[in-house]
């Protein structure tokens, strides 16, 4: 009988208790897919999240979309931090043609790319012309 509970104990799954929890303000939303319009009225809304929380981030954002599966999850909420420079292979946040996203970025021969990690949607090549604003890295 005592062999059975501890060998059921083994099944139980432990879900994180309510002080593993914080809540912050969130900045506004990336897209994981095909853009999350942004625009001054934008407002911050409150998220919960799991503790640890880093303290060195400049916006938290909360993830639209399915994109950027299996590494970053729809309503998963990630960190940014700005940075001067950004480089190849980064995981970004970014706005273009008025739209929020969560992209990992590529440059090759001097022309980027918006890269969806999940190939069942599409990459978004930058315009030369219009270009993209980076919010910054993300880093969680």
């Amino acid at each position: 009988m005592l062999n059975n509970q501890q060998n059921n104990n083994r099944n139980v799954i432990k879900f994180p208790k309510d002080d593993d929890t914080i809540e912050i303000t969130a900045s506004g939303v990336l897209s994981a897919g095909v853009g999350e319009f942004l625009d001054d009225s934008t407002k911050p809304f409150t998220v919960t999240v799991h503790k640890p929380v880093p303290s060195n981030y400049d916006y938290a954002f909360q993830i639209n979309g399915h994109s950027m599966e299996p590494v970053y999850q729809d309503k998963q909420v990630v960190f940014v931090k700005k940075e001067d420079d950004y480089r190849d292979g980064q995981i970004i946040a970014a706005v273009m043609d008025g739209c929020a996203y969560l992209k990992k970025l590529s440059v090759i021969d001097g022309e980027a790319t918006l890269v969806s990690l999940n190939p069942k949607y599409p990459n978004i090549k930058v315009d030369k012309e219009t270009g993209v604003k980076v919010l910054g890295v993300v880093f969680s």
